[in-house]
């Protein structure tokens, strides 16, 4: 089975969170997470964010047989992290680092909740290195832009004049 969804190719993630099979399966685990964050007083983007990442996260594991949580190793979490990084999304284009970061983040995040309430002995998500996010650049200031700063500081006083120099180097 491929890990490469192709162009236009629709996925059913969150029905797959909507119908957990056993009361013990990664999505019903999931859910109750997602209940607990709501519990916490999450705003409803995060939790929304939060669900659409472990949806992903459930869709994987439904698609290589992995029905509980107890079932999840450190070597299927980074697994997954290597199918996140050939993932296509609809239009194509392969996830960003940052998406596969809140990804794996919020995977991890489900793991300590279970780890923490005592339902894992140990998070298998744990000392997982996540990709690095590259830092942009800013885009150039437009020459009204510099226009538009260098005139900001008040020349009639001293400090001003200092500031415009200092801008102007």
């Amino acid at each position: 089975m491929t890990s490469v969804r192709q162009p236009g190719q629709s996925t059913a993630r969150s029905q797959l969170l909507a119908t957990p099979r056993t009361p013990d399966s990664v999505a019903a685990w999931l859910l109750r997470h997602l209940d607990a964050l709501e519990v916490r007083q999450v705003s409803r983007a995060s939790l929304k964010a939060r669900k659409s990442n472990l949806a992903h996260f459930n869709a994987w594991c439904v698609e290589h047989g992995i029905e509980r949580p107890q079932d999840v190793s450190h070597a299927h979490v980074e697994a997954f992290q290597r199918h996140l990084f050939v993932y296509r999304r609809t239009d194509g284009q392969p996830l960003a680092a940052s998406g596969q970061v809140n990804i794996l983040a919020a995977v991890g995040a489900f793991f300590s909740w279970l780890v923490k309430h005592c339902h894992l002995p140990s998070n298998p998500a744990a000392d997982v290195e996540l990709p690095r996010v590259p830092k942009g650049l800013r885009d150039p200031m437009t020459a009204s832009e510099v226009e538009s700063v260098l005139a900001l500081p008040d020349i009639t006083y001293a400090q001003g004049l200092r500031d415009r120099a200092m801008l102007e180097l």
